[in-house]
């Protein structure tokens, strides 16, 4: 099974659950810390005012709803776990896509969707791509971008190499 594949089906969904179960926030409509991270981040370096944003991997879209609500911004967000996908909707108000973005209408390149986003952001999905698309993800975010915009990427980025196996599927 390719691994975007695996990560709709099975650990997206749980990701969610293990969230659920552990956040203090469930039930608070607050951004997470490590999206407060990515906030300072963003503000220190553009302007985020009215600007048209895609979060891929948005998870419960905390970070797209203070984007819409504090700086006017137009926001899209593609997600696979169903389960986030419907808590941004009910707790957020925030409807996004269920899907990955490789099998998402944004990677769709037949579409009039060149150009389209001021700011992309992409937080720790890159590590779920399968290497055999990973550069045509690449390209397409690219591509999604208008000129002179902006590309957020922070992925798993250890101090130092390592490898075991994977803890959520033993398999």
């Amino acid at each position: 099974m390719k691994q975007d594949k695996f990560y709709k089906a099975i650990e997206s969904n749980s990701f969610f659950e293990r969230w659920k179960k552990t956040s203090q926030d469930y039930n608070k409509l607050v951004l997470r810390s490590h999206k407060k991270d990515i906030l300072r981040i963003l503000k220190k370096n553009i302007s985020l005012k009215s600007l048209k944003v895609l979060e891929i991997g948005s998870f419960i879209s905390d970070l797209l709803f203070v984007l819409k609500k504090d700086y006017n911004c137009k926001i899209d967000g593609v997600e696979p776990s169903s389960k986030a996908c419907r808590y941004a909707l009910d707790k957020f108000k925030i409807k996004i896509l269920n899907k990955t973005f490789y099998e998402s209408h944004f990677f769709d390149l037949k579409r009039k969707n060149k150009n389209k986003f001021d700011l992309i952001i992409c937080d720790d999905v890159l590590s779920w791509i399968d290497r055999s698309i990973i550069l045509e993800v690449l390209s397409c975010i690219n591509w999604l971008l208008k000129d002179n915009g902006y590309i957020f990427i922070r992925d798993f980025s250890p101090n130092k190499n390592f490898a075991h196996k994977n803890h959520h599927w033993p398999k």
